[in-house]
């Protein structure tokens, strides 16, 4: 038990501290935000979405890391393949939550920047998780222990980067 405790609290410990990050992203938007507070109500959706992304393809990726049906040589063919389903994946979250954000007051600005985050979200999200497991492995880190946790503090405050990025540029702040 001390083993396995060892093992994972240096880690989370480290993940804890990354995700400080994401307030200092928010900090950094605080004018976007203040311009268009409806933003702030979709702030959990994209991370959740992002996060959930990113954790599904790193448990796909670290599976077949485990049952050698995918070794680190494999990176660029995974890469292509998860470029295309992240695509697939972000069209497909953007329109859902594209549609939600109409309803949602202001409307059609809110929308735009919440369906686009999501397009570029996912795709990021989903190369993340697949991507870093294999890097785990080839540095000889056991993706099994390091691989979802930091797939998902990476794309959590990435994601917010890239949803108050594209917010900014939206709404010219």
């Amino acid at each position: 038990m001390r083993l396995l405790f060892k093992r994972r609290v240096s880690w989370l410990l480290g993940l804890m501290l990354l995700a400080l990050v994401s307030a200092t992203v928010v900090s950094l938007f605080r004018d976007t935000l203040t311009a268009a507070v409806a933003l702030a109500f979709f702030i959990p959706v994209v991370t959740g979405t992002g996060g959930n992304t990113g954790t599904q393809s790193a448990t796909l990726i670290i599976r077949a890391l485990g049952t050698e049906d995918v070794s680190p040589a494999d990176w660029l063919r995974v890469f292509v393949k998860e470029l295309f389903v992240g695509a697939v994946l972000g069209a497909a979250l953007a329109a859902t939550i594209a549609l939600i954000g109409l309803a949602w007051p202001p409307g059609r600005g809110v929308a735009h920047i919440v369906g686009a985050t999501m397009v570029a979200l996912v795709l990021w999200a989903n190369l993340v998780g697949a991507l870093l497991p294999i890097f785990l492995r080839r540095v000889g880190v056991d993706p099994a222990i390091a691989g979802a946790p930091l797939v998902s503090t990476v794309v959590d405050a990435t994601g917010l980067i890239i949803y108050l990025g594209v917010a900014k540029l939206w709404l010219g702040h």
